[in-house]
């Protein structure tokens, strides 16, 4: 009996939202040729800000429900997808407002989080979806120190790719 109560609850969970592989065009495992050439010129090389750094994959600002946010492809060692990061284009633009957005489309299109968590002391929020083979987190947090410092909010959702057992 117990071990049918844990087989629906499972098969309700996976029909929440199916595993997206990666983000958008972008799936696990592919190059940053083929990311390039899947997104049909959209996601570009980007040359590094800073002497010494990699130029990054990304898409410099995607309009998203409103928000425009900067978009970075994360690849492994081996030359493969495992990350897709999105923050805002301007970071001032980071908000709860911005957060609430984002909640809400991650929601309508996975259902609700598998894991929420809030840091009372400190006023982070961070939500995450779990799939087969990918890991979503949505996350709001606070840079500097109260009192002594300017504190900034940061808004970040990272698409990533699920290393080990999924269950």
């Amino acid at each position: 009996m117990r071990s049918a109560h844990i087989m629906m609850a499972l098969a309700v969970a996976l029909v929440a939202g199916d595993d997206p592989g990666g983000w958008s065009k972008a799936k696990w495992g592919m190059t940053e040729e083929e990311v390039i050439k899947a997104f049909d010129g959209q996601v570009k090389r980007i040359e590094a800000a800073e002497p010494g750094q990699r130029p990054r994959v990304g898409i410099e600002a995607l309009d998203v429900a409103g928000m425009k946010l900067t978009v970075s492809m994360g690849f492994g060692a081996d030359g493969k997808l495992r990350a897709v990061l999105f923050e805002p284009v301007n970071l001032s633009d980071a908000s709860n407002d911005m957060f609430q957005r984002l909640e809400n489309l991650l929601v309508e299109k996975y259902g609700r989080p598998w894991k929420s968590s809030e840091g009372t002391s400190t006023g982070s929020t961070e939500m995450q979806w779990s799939f087969a083979t990918t890991v979503i987190t949505l996350s709001r947090d606070w840079l500097g120190v109260a009192g002594v410092t300017p504190r900034v909010m940061v808004v970040t959702l990272i698409y990533r790719q699920r290393v080990g057992n999924p269950l």
